[in-house]
């Protein structure tokens, strides 16, 4: 098995046990077709005890979104939606992509 490791990849992790210490909390965004392959198993001990918030991404295909983008738009990438939350307050969701 040939086993290598990307310089870019060395270098954001020397980057991050730099910067850690000065932070509060951790933002680790994963692909989420595929969190468990794309997580670096070096990053969880760079970061030991801080908090930390795993984005992962929500399936919203079953939702009414609506695109708040122009006529002449280029890219439709900015949306709103509205629901009725389970207390019943009214909830509005900012997209922006």
């Amino acid at each position: 098995m040939i086993q290598w490791f990307p310089g870019h990849m060395q270098k954001t992790l020397k980057e991050l046990e730099k910067q850690v210490k000065i932070v509060d909390v951790v933002l680790y965004i994963l692909d989420s077709r595929a969190p468990f392959s794309c997580s670096n198993p070096s990053f969880e001990k760079i970061i030991q005890n801080k908090p930390l918030d795993l984005d992962q991404r929500v399936d919203l295909t079953n939702q009414l979104i609506v695109t708040i983008d122009g006529l002449d738009a280029k890219d439709l990438d900015d949306a709103i939606s509205l629901k009725i939350n389970d207390h019943g307050n009214y909830e509005l969701g900012v997209h922006i992509a």
